[in-house]
């Protein structure tokens, strides 16, 4: 059987490679499914122990893991504006921040279900979503010239951003 027998065979039957089906997964929700995944085999399970899985698996699936994070916190934005999350939030006295932080790790799946029927699938797990997951006060501006560093501008940076900052041309300044 020639090679381009098997491949007419493959699609005639309807299978479809494990490869094919990975490349379409985004790396943001492959992120959340290793972490997840790596959340579950821990001992100690906390709002702190969440965001290192994240911190851990964002380099396999991110150049820049920056890119994740802002895709976080847009993606968190998104859930937020719904008027009914944040009022059913206020209902159960929760911070509806945290709460989309905790729902995002749970998957998309998840939060579907939740904005369309409330916390009542999750039979009660919300409550222990009383801590944020990221902490996270900061965002990157890029540096006006190459040689200009951060202490010139007389920006004060936390000492891991400084060393960051230097090599790859960009600041990271600290907004709240």
């Amino acid at each position: 059987m020639n090679v381009k027998k098997l491949n007419e065979a493959t699609v005639a039957s309807g299978s479809v490679s494990k490869n094919a089906k990975s490349n379409r997964i985004s790396p943001f929700n492959r992120v959340i499914t290793s972490s997840r995944k790596l959340y579950a085999r821990q001992l100690d399970q906390n709002a702190s122990v969440k965001n290192r899985c994240m911190e851990r698996n964002v380099t396999k699936y991110y150049n820049e893991p920056e890119k994740f994070w802002a895709e976080f916190e847009s993606r968190k934005e998104d859930i937020l504006d719904r008027g009914t999350f944040k009022s059913r939030c206020d209902k159960e006295g929760l911070n509806p921040k945290n709460v989309a932080e905790h729902l995002l790790f749970e998957g998309s799946g998840i939060v579907k279900k939740t904005l369309e029927t409330g916390f009542a699938h999750l039979k009660g797990r919300h409550m222990t979503y009383t801590e944020p997951i990221t902490t996270r006060t900061y965002r990157v501006v890029r540096a006006e010239t190459k040689k200009e560093s951060a202490i010139n501008r007389g920006l004060r940076l936390p000492a891991h951003s400084e060393s960051m900052a230097n090599p790859l041309n960009v600041l990271v300044e600290k907004t709240a």
